[in-house]
């Protein structure tokens, strides 16, 4: 095995659960080609408690710092897997759709989906005007 370069598995920061690691493994697979956090901790804090207060729309995605240019592609896939998977929680425990959904009154509902993606896209073109 001399020579060969060390692998990290693609799913090592999604949830161990197996039902909720698939819908984490779809959510990211979502948004893992868009274009390009060093504390998976710290972003699942930050995320469990910003939240719920100001939703997933007041948010505006991952804040690159150039310093670190030759980091950034690493450093947004961590964000948005751990993105994935906080989403993944909120779909396995029912609280938050997949895909979007129209509710009784025929209002939609956003599903988890479209969330990744406008955390991973287009929030962060919004508030950056880009």
């Amino acid at each position: 095995m001399a020579g060969t370069a060390l692998e990290l598995h693609p799913d090592r920061l999604l949830p161990a659960e197996p039902s909720v690691r698939a819908i984490a493994r779809r959510l990211y697979d979502r948004v893992r080609q868009l274009p390009l956090l060093d504390a998976p901790d710290a972003i699942q804090r930050f995320r469990a408690a910003v939240t719920e207060t100001a939703g997933f729309s007041r948010t505006s995605g991952f804040v690159d710092d150039t310093r670190a240019l030759c980091s950034i592609p690493a450093r947004h896939g961590m964000s948005r897997r751990v993105e994935a998977g906080f989403l993944a929680r909120l779909v396995a425990e029912h609280r938050l759709g997949e895909q979007e959904r129209r509710g009784p009154s025929g209002r939609r509902t956003a599903g988890a989906a479209g969330i990744a993606v406008d955390l991973a896209s287009t929030q962060p073109k919004a508030v950056f005007k880009v």
